[in-house]
């Protein structure tokens, strides 16, 4: 039998291939790190170029724009969201808070910010579907949908939709009350709905009393960003609705 016993400078050449191997495999691993990191910067800073570019396009005809300044904290925590967001129609989006908040600061809170990042697309055309049907109190300080069941049954909303949107914090957990309380003369109630306007005529001692499901502080601020669009069917049966407790309802 021939063996072959490695001498000392065998076992220095061995270890010399073995590190250089490693050192080559390193090297490769290296490369691709670097590769990885600057096509996922240049990733990022396409979304914020893409973002910003909607931005303008949104600021474009706009003349009132206040001269307060976007809080620095709030800047930091968009563009840390936005770099991250792919979608072109979920770009257009954050494009349509950051111009309201330029027009307008703190017109969208970092919690908004922080449910928005963490929104699917589902969820956003979910939100924006029922939202175009918000309906706004006179004073304009609340937004509601009404929760009759089968009314939301024929505008193809149903229960888990309205679970799902509770869960985001998007409406109230508990259904509520919409009250006019009793008119001591004919008198007038006004709602919103959109831009269109509905007059409520009511009777003396007439009062209002209307399930609804309302809008939480984050789902107002989002409802600004709703593309609202008139639904015809949903204005006859508002119309239906509401003739529960006005003589006339006009919209």
């Amino acid at each position: 039998n021939i063996q072959i016993i490695p001498t000392l400078e065998t076992s220095k050449d061995i270890n010399f291939l073995q590190n250089k191997e490693l050192l080559e495999e390193a090297t490769l691993i290296q490369n691709d790190m670097k590769d990885r990191i600057l096509y996922q910067q240049l990733k990022k800073e396409k979304n914020i170029y893409n973002t910003l570019n909607f931005t303008m396009n949104e600021l474009e005809n706009e003349t009132k724009v206040s001269e307060e300044k976007v809080n620095e904290d709030w800047i930091t925590r968009f563009f840390n969201t936005i770099e991250d967001i792919n979608n072109e129609q979920l770009q257009q989006l954050w494009a349509k808070i950051l111009a309201g908040e330029i027009k307008q600061p703190n017109s969208y809170s970092l919690r908004t910010l922080e449910l928005l990042k963490n929104l699917s697309f589902k969820e956003a055309e979910l939100f924006s579907k029922i939202g175009n049907l918000s309906i706004q109190n006179q004073s304009k300080t609340s937004y509601f949908i009404p929760s009759n069941k089968e009314l939301l049954k024929k505008l193809d909303i149903n229960f888990y939709d309205i679970v799902l949107l509770k869960d985001l914090d998007l409406i109230h957990s508990n259904e509520l009350s919409f009250d006019i309380e009793k008119a001591v003369i004919d008198s007038s109630a006004y709602l919103f709905y959109g831009k269109e306007l509905i007059k409520l005529d009511l009777k003396k001692d007439t009062k209002i009393n209307l399930r609804i499901y309302s809008f939480t502080s984050i789902g107002k601020e989002l409802l600004n960003l709703v593309e609202r669009t008139s639904n015809n069917l949903y204005r006859e049966e508002l119309s239906k609705e509401f003739k529960l407790f006005s003589s006339q309802t006009k919209l």
